[in-house]
């Protein structure tokens, strides 16, 4: 193997791990916290919006556009339900 300016050294390497490790754990967090109101969600839609580099979001492949999808489904469902007791 040739090591040169191209090749990641074995720290950029791990922390390169971490840092992906951290952004996962960040986008479950913003997933799994329950929005209630219109600006919440928006937060969730940028959030998928980081993952694009600031393109909007105009279809779900998966990963994090996914997860913030289906946790504004899940938001809307319990203001709805909230809404209608």
């Amino acid at each position: 193997m040739r090591l040169d300016a191209e090749c990641p050294t074995r720290q950029q390497l791990l922390w390169s791990k971490r840092a992906e490790r951290n952004v996962f754990r960040l986008e479950n967090d913003i997933a799994e916290t329950p929005a209630d109101t219109i600006e919440g969600m928006r937060a969730k839609v940028r959030c998928a919006e980081l993952w694009r580099h600031g393109e909007k979001v105009d279809s779900i492949p998966g990963g994090c556009e996914e997860a913030m999808a289906v946790s504004i489904f899940a938001d809307i469902q319990h203001i709805a339900a909230r809404a209608l007791s």
